[in-house]
């Protein structure tokens, strides 16, 4: 029985850090967790980990740092590193490349999304060759950087900077039918015809009170349905009135 890898979350976030424990340790890593940059290399120097995931803005050093810090330690120099970033700028990628990190991941991220993107960083170290290649200089909006990455490192980041994007596309467009759905229930919801709804016989008179006051409600969210969707779809106006006797009855004028 194989043992499971060790994985370091470095997160200041407590609450994030024992979240990304749980997924972690649920799907099959032992998962330690550190506050900062400063005591995740402590830790780093007395135990042996097979990646390190790690947020990217923290108090002191940064992940960016952190990551440099791995990669130029020869003990540490092929450990693999996953920076956890909102991505919101293109040049996040090329900082990721300068410091020789190994893979992107938007947060918040999925359970699933987050084990196989280890799985698949694991799997990568073991298969491709060690070895660094030689700096690559790279102009980026009138910036210079030296990337000291290999270029299947290289093609590891932009894969899987690639690979988060299609996903946040898709949860959007999930999101978008989930609204167009909603939108569409409201709708036809709000055409539905109200007529001669009378309030049933020997009710009491608290009870009429609570029916008016529902009927007062109904009248508000018609007319609020009026001024969002506009007066061409909502012609009638709701009234209360009486119907021969006291039950309170709505009607369209």
């Amino acid at each position: 029985m194989s043992v499971p890898a060790s994985v370091l979350v470095v997160e200041d976030s407590a609450t994030q850090a024992e979240e990304l424990r749980l997924i972690l340790t649920a799907g099959g890593f032992n998962a330690e967790t550190a506050p900062d940059a400063e005591r995740a290399l402590a830790r780093l120097a007395a135990s042996s980990f097979e990646i390190v995931i790690s947020d990217i803005v923290m108090p002191g050093l940064s992940g960016y740092d952190l990551c440099r810090r791995i990669k130029s330690e020869p003990r540490l120099t092929h450990l693999p590193v996953l920076l956890l970033t909102s991505l919101t700028d293109p040049i996040d990628v090329v900082h990721a490349l300068e410091c020789g990190a190994d893979s992107f991941l938007t947060k918040p991220c999925e359970p699933e999304h987050l084990l196989a993107r280890v799985t698949a960083l694991l799997e990568s170290r073991r298969l491709r060759a060690a070895a660094h290649g030689s700096d690559i200089e790279v102009l980026f909006r009138g910036q210079r950087f030296a990337v000291p990455s290999s270029r299947e490192q290289i093609l590891d980041l932009l894969l899987s900077t690639f690979e988060d994007t299609l996903q946040k596309q898709d949860e959007l467009m999930s999101a978008r039918d989930a609204l167009a759905a909603k939108h569409q229930a409201i709708v036809m919801a709000a055409q539905q015809p109200v007529r001669n709804l009378q309030t049933p016989a020997g009710i009491g008179a608290d009870e009429e009170s609570d029916t008016r006051a529902f009927l007062q409600r109904l009248n508000e969210e018609h007319a609020a349905a009026i001024a969002a969707y506009g007066p061409d779809r909502f012609s009638a106006v709701v009234t209360i009135g009486e119907n021969d006797g006291p039950a309170p009855v709505v009607r369209f004028d």
